[in-house]
Formats: C-alpha cells, sequence, structure tokens
C-alpha cells in the first residue's frame, strides 16, 4: 500500500510537470506574440486552449496510470484522485510562473490589463444605451481594484487550479473508470 501512494505521487507529480511546462510555454508564446492583450474573443480562445491542452494531459496521464499502474483497471475514485493531483501539481508550477511574471517580468501587466478592461466594458456598456452615471459607477470600481499581493495570486492560482481540476477530473473519471468484472 505504501509503495502504491509513492508510486501514485511520483506519477501525478510527473503528469502535473509535464502539464505545467506546457501551459507556461503556451503563456510565454502568447505573450511573445502579443496576444495577452485584453480581448474578449482572445480569452475565450485562450481559456479553450489552456482547457483542451489540461484535458488531454489528465486524460493521458489517468489512462497511462490505469494502464501501466493499475494492470488495465482503475475506478472511479483513483481516477478522480489522478487527474486531480496532475492539475493540481501544475497549478503550482504554473502559479509560481504567474507569480514570477507580475513581480519581475512585466509588474504593469496587471494595470495594463484593468485599463484595457476599463476600455472594453465603457464601450461596451455605452453601445448598449447604458447611462453615463452607471458607466462612470463601474469603470470606478474596476479602478479601485488593487493589484493582487503574492499571497493572493497563490492562493488563487492554487484554489482555482483545484476547483477547475475537480470538474475536469470528475468528468474524466467517469469516462476512464474501468473495473474488472466480478465473477461472483
Amino acid at each position: 500500500m505504501e509503495k502504491e501512494k509513492n508510486d501514485i505521487w511520483q506519477f501525478t507529480m510527473t503528469y502535473g510537470a509535464i502539464l505545467g511546462i506546457i501551459l507556461v510555454i503556451i503563456s510565454v508564446l502568447l505573450y511573445l506574440l502579443g496576444l495577452m492583450k485584453f480581448n474578449i474573443l482572445m480569452s475565450v480562445v485562450i481559456f479553450l486552449i489552456n482547457v483542451t491542452v489540461i484535458v488531454t494531459v489528465v486524460v493521458i496521464g489517468t489512462k497511462r496510470y490505469r494502464n501501466d499502474m493499475m494492470g488495465g483497471y482503475i475506478d472511479f475514485g483513483k481516477a478522480f484522485l489522478v487527474g486531480l493531483l496532475i492539475v493540481i501539481f501544475s497549478s503550482v508550477l504554473k502559479t509560481f510562473y504567474n507569480v514570477v511574471f507580475n513581480t519581475f517580468i512585466d509588474p504593469d501587466y496587471y494595470e495594463r490589463t484593468i485599463e484595457a478592461a476599463k476600455e472594453w466594458t465603457g464601450n461596451f456598456m455605452y453601445s448598449k444605451g447604458v447611462p453615463e452615471e452607471q458607466i462612470d459607477q463601474a469603470l470606478e470600481q474596476m479602478s479601485s481594484r488593487e493589484k493582487p499581493s503574492v499571497v493572493s495570486m497563490i492562493l488563487g492560482g492554487v484554489v482555482t487550479g483545484a476547483i477547475g481540476g475537480a470538474i475536469i477530473s470528475l468528468i474524466t473519471a467517469a469516462i476512464l473508470k474501468k473495473e474488472p468484472f466480478d465473477s461472483q
């Protein structure tokens, strides 16, 4: 039993590191290509790319764990745990990158993102006929947001990863579970 616990930790850390590195590479490429500007369509595309990569790595990792470590069978709970741990470990790595990026590489990125979001929000609200005082109030609320602290970035990144990982792992575990037939 102890060996199985060590195996699952080592296995999920490895796949979590692979997933985290892929997500960091995607972020770096998007930044270098100038595609990380605030734009609703681009945000949706980036989100879909990230979710696709996460689901793909979780499916590959869970299938590999099932086939190589569990003899071709895995129950729902173990499949869920494998997927969840992969995403949590990748979230730690991606969060570390985000902290380094926002603290050292481009400390003004957050402010530029807020300004772009305010511009988009103001234009959108104006196009929908929202009264000017409501637009001003919404933009003031957006301006009052402070840049998140390192601690809140870490907590937010890991908690968001865990929640997203739980949702993805519930789905993938339901699909990938494979239990041997009872002969009784």
